[in-house]
């Protein structure tokens, strides 16, 4: 994309490769791709692609006594697809992480692992959203149910607290 213009309530945009036309929204909702910052990716702790390899449970780097937590991390799944990053997924690993690091500190040997539960709400439009939880970390394939989308409300999404959990 090479430029936005806002117009009335619409946005323009123009320059999309494959020479599509300017598309017009009333909402539009966009995500920027994922990419590490250059910092983490320069460094000694990351694949090819410029994300942080480490210990899916324990999010332990390949160096001593340094971790990553969330969107650095490179989590491969059971069934070779990718964690998603999401903060659930990122508040787990960090109580994974705080309760290893307490652990070594406080000599307690009971150090966490992140159990690869999380969640996440689908809004579907309307007042209507899914609520998506289950076990990423399960094998041999993440088992997440996702039921069809029920008018509850906006209030509900932003009702939960994260569920995500480390288990020592």
């Amino acid at each position: 994309m090479r430029s936005s213009e806002a117009s009335g309530l619409g946005f323009a945009f123009q320059g999309f490769e494959g020479g599509r036309d300017p598309a017009q929204f009333d909402l539009l909702a966009g995500v920027p791709p994922h990419r590490p910052p250059r910092v983490v990716k320069e460094s000694a702790l990351t694949n090819e692609a410029g994300w942080v390899l480490d210990n899916k449970r324990t999010m332990q780097t390949t160096s001593e006594n340094v971790f990553a937590i969330g969107d650095v991390t490179a989590v491969t799944l059971a069934d070779d697809m990718a964690l998603h990053k999401a903060g659930v997924f990122a508040e787990g690993q960090g109580l994974a992480v705080t309760h290893h690091i307490s652990a070594d500190i406080h000599k307690t040997g009971q150090k966490a692992e992140f159990d690869g539960l999380g969640f996440c709400w689908i809004e579907s439009g309307a007042g209507s959203a899914g609520f998506a939880s289950g076990s990423f970390y399960e094998e041999p394939n993440p088992v997440v149910p996702c039921p069809a989308p029920a008018e509850c409300g906006t209030w509900a999404r932003f009702s939960s607290r994260g569920i995500g959990s480390a288990k020592a």
